[in-house]
């Protein structure tokens, strides 16, 4: 299930549910290089350096999240929230799902530029949504194989 994500960076943002180490090893075997942080505010100031062309959110970071979500949009870079893999699971169900969230991003990836709703255009019924669920929302990939 390896995507080719030769010369793509990916920004990998964990929190507490994402086996960070998992996710970099499989984004590793895909051909990205990767920048793993375990915080938004790091997230940040890496964006101001670096480009990258897709980013990995740890949905355990809710709120905390919102922000950066909502900057990745602006600067155009595709995102997915997740929460797995999961640190907690067995050892071959992290791997399976690390794979999948290459899968997903590189899914996301090469599907080019989507629509992206400003975070406003989503608050009003919704109340205090968050960014990755604006995203989940917008995320059409396929069921796991």
């Amino acid at each position: 299930m390896e995507r080719n994500l030769t010369g793509k960076t990916i920004l990998i943002v964990q929190g507490s549910l994402l086996a960070g180490p998992e996710l970099k090893e499989a984004f590793g075997r895909s051909g990205a290089p990767v920048y793993l942080t375990t915080n938004v505010i790091n997230a940040f100031s890496l964006l101001r350096r670096t480009r990258f062309d897709g980013a990995v959110v740890d949905r355990g970071l809710h709120n905390a999240a919102f922000d950066l979500c909502s900057e990745l949009q602006d600067l155009g870079i595709p995102y997915i929230c997740s929460a797995a893999p999961h640190r907690l699971q067995k050892p071959s169900a992290r791997k399976q799902d690390a794979d999948h969230a290459v899968w997903r991003l590189a899914d996301l990836i090469s599907s080019g530029p989507v629509f992206r709703p400003a975070a406003s255009d989503w608050t009003g019924a919704q109340g205090n949504a968050s960014a990755c669920a604006m995203r989940d929302a917008l995320d059409h990939s396929a069921p796991r194989v």
